[in-house]
C-alpha cells in the first residue's frame, strides 16, 4: 500500500489537527522503521507541514539517502581497513586521511532531457504576455530592444534559448514577487506549492548572493521590470546537486531562481509536462525548511504525475531527474 494511502486512511474527515497529524506521521514513520532515526526537527518540520505526497517522498529519499550513508560507511572502513595494513607504520595523517568522508556533493550520470514538445518562444512573445498578464510590468526595453541585445551576443553551446523573467524587486521585494507568480502559475495550470506560506518569508526562501550580484549587474544595462537572458533550462547540469553546481559554476554562468523558473513555466507549460522528463532546481534560491538561520535546502519544480509542485529538498542531493536553471552571463 503507497504511504500516502496508509497516510490518508489513518485520519478520518474533520479530524486533521496538530495532534492528529503528530500521530499520523509518527505511525507512518514507525510501519517503515523511521521513528527512531529522524530527528526530532525533521520529524516536527514533517508534523507541520503534513502532506500525504509529501510524506511518502520524503521517507522515499530518506531510504535512499540512507542506503547511500550506508555504502558510503562500508566504503570508507573498506579503504580503511587497507590503508592501515598497507602502511601500518606510516603516520596518523594517513588514517586521517583514510578515513575521510567523501565529496558532500554528489554526481549521478543523468541523460534525461527536456519533453520533445518544449522550445523557448521568442523574447518578443514571452516579453507581452507577462506584460498582459502584469499589466504593471515595465518590458518596454525587452519588447523594443531586448532581441537585437541578445542577437549581438555570442552565446555558448550550451544555452537552450532566451528566457525573459521579473526582476525579483518587482513587488517591492523577493518574496512578494515571488508570491505574485506563484499565484499567476496557480491560474495557468494545476499546480501545488508543498511550502506554502514559507515562500513569503525570507527566514524560508531567498536569493543567493550571487545571483543577486549577476541581476545587479545585468540591470545596469536592462532598465524596466524584466530581465532578458540566455538561459539553459536544466540539461547544462543535470544528475547535479544544487551544492556541486554552486562550487563548480563558471564565472559567465549564474543559477536562476524560483521567480525565474515561474515565468519560465508561465511562458512555456509544456517545459514539466511530464515526470519521466528532466525537472527543475531554482538553484539561484536558498531554503530553509525550519526558518533557523540553516539554508541547505533548494527549491524545486517538478511534475509529480498529477500537477506541477513547488517544493524543495537538500542543496547536496544529486537525481538524475533534476537540473540547474542556468543563465548565461557576458563578462566585461
Amino acid at each position: 500500500m503507497a504511504l500516502s494511502t496508509i497516510a490518508s486512511e489513518a485520519m478520518r474527515p474533520g479530524q486533521e489537527t496538530a495532534l492528529t497529524r503528530g500521530i499520523t506521521v509518527a505511525g507512518v514513520l514507525a510501519v517503515h522503521g523511521l521513528r527512531d532515526t529522524l530527528s526530532p526537527a525533521d520529524a516536527e518540520a514533517l508534523i507541520k507541514s503534513w502532506d500525504p505526497k509529501e510524506l511518502e517522498s520524503v521517507i522515499v529519499e530518506f531510504l535512499k539517502d540512507k542506503a547511500r550513508k550506508e555504502r558510503e560507511g562500508a566504503d570508507s572502513e573498506a579503504r580503511l581497513t587497507s590503508a592501515r595494513s598497507a602502511k601500518k607504520d606510516e603516520p596518523l595523517k594517513e588514517t586521517i586521511i583514510a578515513e575521510k568522508r567523501p565529496d558532500q556533493f554528489a554526481e549521478v550520470q543523468s541523460s534525461v532531457s527536456y519533453p520533445p514538445e518544449f522550445a523557448f518562444r521568442s523574447i518578443t512573445e514571452q516579453a507581452n504576455y507577462l506584460q498582459n498578464i502584469f499589466p504593471n510590468l515595465d518590458c518596454e526595453w525587452a519588447i523594443k530592444k531586448g532581441g537585437t541585445w541578445y542577437n549581438n551576443l555570442k552565446v555558448p553551446d550550451w544555452v537552450d534559448g532566451p528566457l525573459v523573467y521579473i526582476s525579483p524587486s518587482a513587488s517591492g521585494d523577493y518574496n512578494r514577487t515571488l508570491a505574485l507568480v506563484f499565484t499567476r502559475l496557480g491560474n495557468n495550470t494545476v499546480f501545488q506549492n508543498y511550502r506554502n506560506n514559507q515562500i513569503k518569508d525570507p527566514k524560508h526562501i531567498k536569493q543567493t548572493e550571487r545571483t543577486i550580484e549577476y541581476e545587479a549587474r545585468l540591470r545596469k544595462i536592462q532598465p524596466g521590470n524584466v530581465f532578458v537572458v540566455p538561459c539553459n533550462a536544466g540539461s547544462l547540469w543535470a544528475g547535479h546537486s544544487a551544492g556541486f553546481v554552486r562550487e563548480k559554476i563558471r564565472q559567465d554562468q549564474y543559477l536562476l531562481g524560483s521567480v525565474a523558473a515561474s515565468c519560465l513555466l508561465i511562458n512555456h507549460l509544456s517545459r514539466l509536462s511530464e515526470p519521466e522528463f528532466l525537472q527543475i532546481i531554482a538553484a539561484g534560491d536558498e531554503f530553509s525548511t525550519n526558518g533557523n538561520g540553516t539554508f541547505d535546502g533548494v527549491p524545486i519544480f517538478q511534475n509529480n504525475g498529477e500537477e506541477t509542485a513547488f517544493g524543495a529538498h537538500g542543496s547536496d542531493k544529486a537525481e538524475r531527474r533534476f537540473g540547474c536553471l542556468t543563465a548565461f552571463m557576458p563578462v566585461g
